[in-house]
């Protein structure tokens, strides 16, 4: 081959390097906007979040940090928007699956720097003074592991709170005051039926019909474990014909608050 063919051969191959370096970048770019085109216009000013918290921060995700409607896609877009920070899930959220930079509760040292999402339906658990960062119905706060409660055998939230099954329980990291505001109860339990609000001291029940009763209760410690069961079996909507879900369902729960808590 000449030196001019074999120039020319160089040529072609750096032009189609560069145009091929140019179709990369373009992909990329214009496959990162229709992903953000995606995602809800409300949970895009969450980013200015990178601009409030320290770098050594986690921001801890849970059942509360994301529209009902849209729950699971909305914990997961979080740590695509918040690239630069790290992620701690709890379990339910996490659903079992991996998740890229994302620790779970168990695995935070410490001491850890940690930071919440809140998205707020109407009114919010959260005092006003305890924001440090607002957007939309997201608020952000500084996370206390003293004031943080492990709860199980609640449905994914929804408008007006979440469906029980057939029981909860409610531990916390120390010492805390709760209250459970109850808004009703499934019509497949029928007119029977009663909770049963048990812990290490003692057991109450409760009627629980069509208007809501809030339950003030208290746990000793981190050892200390409250259940709330329901005397009858949880009842699913398929089954009496009233839908297609199947999940079996007995009490509504509006939201569960947590308060004056101290370490044990």
């Amino acid at each position: 081959m000449s030196l001019k063919l074999k120039a020319k051969a160089v040529l072609a191959i750096i032009v189609l390097a560069m145009l091929f370096t140019l179709f990369l970048k373009n992909n990329r770019y214009f496959y990162s906007m229709s992903r953000i085109r995606n995602i809800p216009s409300e949970l895009l000013e969450i980013r200015k979040l990178q601009t409030v918290i320290p770098e050594d921060a986690y921001i801890y995700v849970d059942g509360n940090s994301g529209s009902p409607s849209n729950i699971f896609a909305d914990t997961r877009w979080l740590p695509y928007l918040l690239k630069e920070n790290r992620f701690v899930f709890d379990d339910a959220s996490a659903g079992g699956g991996y998740i890229y930079n994302v620790l779970r509760m168990g695995e935070l040292l410490e001491g850890s720097n940690i930071y919440s999402i809140e998205y707020n339906i109407g009114s919010s658990s959260m005092n006003p003074n305890q924001a440090i960062f607002s957007a939309g119905p997201y608020t952000v706060r500084k996370f206390d592991k003293v004031n943080a409660v492990n709860i199980k055998g609640l449905y994914a939230k929804e408008q007006w709170g979440s469906w029980m099954g057939d029981e909860i329980s409610i531990q916390s990291n120390g010492a805390c005051d709760i209250e459970v505001h109850f808004l009703g109860k499934f019509k497949g339990l029928g007119s029977n039926g009663v909770l049963i609000v048990k812990s290490a001291a003692k057991e109450e029940r409760y009627k629980i019909g069509e208007n809501e009763v809030k339950i003030g209760l208290a746990t000793k410690g981190r050892n200390d474990v409250i259940f709330l069961k329901s005397s009858m079996p949880a009842v699913s909507p398929q089954s009496i014909g009233e839908s297609t879900d199947s999940r079996r369902l007995s009490y509504m729960v509006g939201n569960i608050k947590v308060s004056n808590c101290s370490k044990d």
